[in-house]
């Protein structure tokens, strides 16, 4: 879109045109702001996201589409965020839907950055992307040994979930003893959920036992 900017003396003169399309804002941005690579297919794709709001219906999907090609354009330049939000607008159903292989490639791409994007990872082995079913996990061990990496790597939203998983027996067989250590773990930097966890497992009688370990010996990887 150009913007043609009349001012009037004697007659009506065009005084200067404006370039409003998104391209030129987004060349603007990479003069200024020196992204990385990716980095401006990534806020290219947030704008056109953004411009949902104010978009009919029907336009509405062209947006969202245009939305995905930026992200997938900003992860193969590199960008680990734009291969995740590529990843999770494709499994919203707002945008088309990506082959799993190539879901499956952005999202370990995210992680590499990200290592709390390896629960998204972790559930995608389980459901694929279906979500509200009740079926078992499709691929335990990789949903399980994600987590546990991306645990080691410091993500407490890992360690939070696979004492969820433990606890709740709907990946692997239910370990209360393991959830527990998950949750003390996740709790020396987790202050919100993971003390409720702990003291949840108290109250049904797990014992806190310093030599069971969320992750080592007999685990999952």
């Amino acid at each position: 879109m150009k913007i043609f900017v009349f001012k009037r003396s004697d007659c009506w003169v065009l005084n200067s045109t404006e370039d409003w399309t998104l391209e030129a804002v987004m060349d603007d941005v990479a003069r200024t702001d020196h992204p990385s690579p990716g980095e401006r297919e990534l806020k290219k794709g947030v704008m056109f996201d953004r411009l949902v709001n104010k978009a009919s219906g029907e336009s509405g999907v062209s947006l969202y589409a245009a939305s995905l090609d930026s992200y997938v354009d900003g992860a193969r330049k590199g960008s680990a965020q734009a291969a995740i939000a590529a990843a999770g607008i494709s499994l919203s159903g707002q945008a088309p839907r990506l082959p799993n292989e190539q879901i499956l490639k952005l999202m370990n791409q995210g992680i590499q950055s990200n290592p709390d994007d390896g629960v998204f990872l972790s559930l995608f082995y389980c459901d694929e992307g279906e979500y509200g079913n009740d079926k078992a996990c499709i691929d335990p061990q990789k949903s399980m040994a994600t987590l546990d990496s991306a645990a080691l790597r410091g993500s407490t939203h890992a360690l939070l979930r696979l004492g969820e998983v433990y606890e709740t027996g709907t990946v692997v067989a239910a370990d209360l003893p393991r959830a527990m250590a998950c949750y003390r773990e996740a709790s020396k930097t987790e202050l919100k959920w993971s003390p409720a966890a702990v003291e949840r497992l108290l109250v049904r009688g797990v014992v806190m036992d310093s030599s069971i370990e969320c992750i080592g010996a007999g685990g999952t990887q």
